[in-house]
């Protein structure tokens, strides 16, 4: 049952009290005529566009701002200056005034009104050519220092830019504030993307001889980095050639890494190395010290320059001490962490990991980490044999709780805008007014959104307002029926479909990634036409919006790869991401079989790594809501026991 709330913010703001009556159009009738009015002002028929804007303002339609936007945008150079400025002031703050102001500064460009476009123009949005002209617009209103410090911002990047920019980076160039060391910046930047276009013709503007004659160094250093050898000539260059040795020494790493080794310490306390440039050469050293396995060295050189180490370095280096079963060196790799990483979860996980497996004490710690809602703390709570501790301080919703009639006009456009299979405006009509709510106001909206089943956009909020506690929220047993059934036919777990798909799509049902994944479980059209085969019914793309058809198609692809992998669930959700080869191909380059803990952390893919660690958390959570086991439960011990399937 919806609460007071969702009633109260609901149905009554579609259509104003004053003017309902059993004459006027039904909800159905006013979304066909927004609609109409919708494809009318996209095809050019602008007249009758108006006449059903007329109708729904008449009705007073939540949608009717959004005809009128599209009826503007259709030509909107012809559209009075001060009826755009009108509609940006009534609905300031929301998407509707977002979108007109952005369209409103190409038409402010194309007039070259420059006073315009800076008072339009918000300072951290738009893109590079935007950007551009409004520092544009301020040399030519006379802000020249505030200028040339953007383009300067702009230029200094690795790949080329918009022609746009031209004007502006033309007169910053011929300026004071500029000279060829940020020629040479760039070069390296364009060099290090693999731009070799953009540093080809950098190098072809250079003008000054100790810039030019750097660049000829530095290409002579990456075809023959042993020159390196002549460390006087090098160090003699100063502070000014401390990217052309950095280059050389992570070339030489490659090709002589001896040597490399042998020279690193002398260029390291020459000071001719900035310190980020000094990380730069270093992390390429170790990685090649850990490609050709010389442990020792490794490990040596890095506990001499602890405070160069990248974080990702250190992690790399434990996972494969921890891979090889070599735990006392993974134990002093996890000492180089400095300690704002060192006591976070993860590192106290496998700190406690490391200290077990060498028969030290950890108990304390893993009874720690187990208070916690987290991947690593229900990992610690097996190893500890306690209770999963969710920590849910779910709030209630408030009957009497009512957003500020602006913001509430917002949230309930996004409703129906939702309403009217118009997803990514509702989504962007959602984050927009949200965001001027306070962190108890936001969860309240999602505790509507969640009522009248928007629950990605609930989701979302929640995220947004960093209300993590709200478990009912976050978690909710979306599309129950839907999942039951499936989940019985299958004989899949419950808890494990909740959490793919919490994880895939907050449980927006109609939800498309740029590469083409559809729906709930986040289908790729091939991989359905699949599974489609596999559980014997029609093939139909457009059916992957509805939640019983995704679900049915996600849940045997999950169940195919469950079956390849020997019924891991580990696997089979590293499958569902990264693809069923690919696990595979992981599987055959390792060395040796590999706990379930460890075999996550050694996944190469970030994303794929934190997904599993993320589904197998949220089946936890699902698991506690449905009274049924979670995939961690249900592997228990043998998450920590070397297993035959992960090698």
């Amino acid at each position: 049952m919806r609460s007071v709330l969702a009633a109260l913010i609901g149905f009554q703001l579609l259509v104003s009290p004053a003017t309902w009556s059993a004459e006027t159009d039904s909800i159905d009738e006013l979304r066909a005529i927004f609609l109409d009015g919708q494809r009318a002002a996209s095809r050019g028929q602008i007249l009758l566009a108006r006449q059903n804007l007329r109708h729904l303002e008449e009705a007073d339609y939540i949608l009717a701002p959004y005809l009128q936007l599209s009826i503007m945008l259709d030509d909107l150079h012809d559209v009075p200056d001060a009826d755009v400025h009108a509609f940006i002031r009534d609905y300031q703050g929301t998407w509707l005034s977002e979108k007109l102001r952005l369209n409103w500064l190409i038409v402010l460009r194309s007039r070259r009104d420059y006073q315009a476009y800076v008072d339009n123009f918000v300072v951290g949005t738009g893109n590079a050519s935007q950007k551009c002209f409004y520092y544009e617009s301020l040399y030519r209103l006379g802000d020249e220092a505030a200028a040339f410090e953007g383009a300067k911002k702009l230029w200094l990047v690795e790949e080329s830019q918009s022609s746009g920019c031209d004007w502006i980076f033309t007169r910053w160039r011929n300026s004071d504030s500029y000279n060829e060391e940020y020629l040479w910046q760039r070069f390296i930047l364009a060099r290090r993307a693999g731009e070799t276009s953009l540093a080809r013709y950098l190098e072809s503007v250079v003008r000054e001889p100790p810039i030019r004659l750097r660049m000829q160094a530095y290409h002579k250093i990456r075809s023959e980095p042993e020159v390196l050898s002549e460390t006087e000539a090098f160090i003699g260059g100063g502070i000014a050639y401390s990217l052309v040795i950095v280059q050389g020494l992570r070339n030489l790493a490659e090709k002589d890494l001896d040597l490399s080794v042998a020279l690193w310490p002398e260029y390291q306390e020459s000071g001719v190395m900035t310190v980020a440039d000094q990380a730069y050469a270093l992390d390429e050293i170790l990685e090649q010290l850990r490609d050709k396995n010389r442990h020792q060295t490794l490990l040596e050189l890095a506990t001499a320059h602890r405070s160069l180490l990248a974080e990702s370095t250190v992690s790399t280096n434990f996972t494969l001490a921890a891979a090889q079963g070599d735990w006392r060196r993974a134990m002093a790799w996890l000492d180089l962490l400095p300690d704002s990483e060192s006591n976070g979860e993860q590192w106290q996980y496998w700190r406690a990991r490391s200290m077990h497996q060498l028969g030290e004490p950890a108990e304390h710690i893993f009874e720690s980490l187990a208070s916690t809602r987290s991947y690593y703390g229900f990992l610690s709570s097996l190893q500890s044999y306690q209770m999963f501790n969710l920590n849910d301080r779910s709030t209630q919703p408030r009957p009497d709780w009512l957003p500020d009639p602006l913001i509430a006009k917002a949230l309930q456009r996004a409703m129906e805008l939702e309403a009217v299979n118009y997803s990514v405006n509702a989504q962007l009509t959602w984050q927009h007014a949200t965001r001027l709510l306070t962190e108890e106001e936001t969860v309240q909206a999602a505790w509507w959104a969640a009522q009248s089943g928007l629950y990605f956009m609930a989701i979302q909020a929640t995220i947004s307002s960093g209300a993590w506690d709200e478990l009912e929220i976050r978690f909710p047993l979306a599309f129950m029926d839907e999942f039951s059934t499936t989940a019985d036919q299958t004989q899949m777990p419950l808890p494990w479909l909740f959490a793919i798909s919490r994880q895939e799509s907050s449980f927006a049902a109609d939800i498309q990634s740029p590469a083409g994944a559809t729906g709930l479980m986040q289908l790729m059209p091939e991989t359905a036409r699949q599974m489609a085969r596999t559980a014997d019914v029609a093939y139909d793309r457009s059916r992957l919006v509805e939640p019983d058809y995704n679900i049915r198609l996600g849940t045997s692809y999950l169940a195919l790869a469950y079956e390849e992998f020997g019924g891991n669930p580990v696997l089979a959700t590293a499958a569902y991401n990264a693809g069923i080869a690919r696990v595979k191909s992981w599987l055959s380059n390792q060395q040796n079989p590999l706990a379930l803990d460890i075999w996550i952390e050694s996944i190469p893919l970030r994303e794929t790594r934190n997904y599993v660690k993320n589904v197998l958390a949220y089946s936890v959570i699902y698991g506690a809501k449905l009274g049924q086991p979670s995939l961690m439960e249900l592997l228990g011990p043998q998450f920590f026991e070397t297993s035959s399937k992960t090698g």
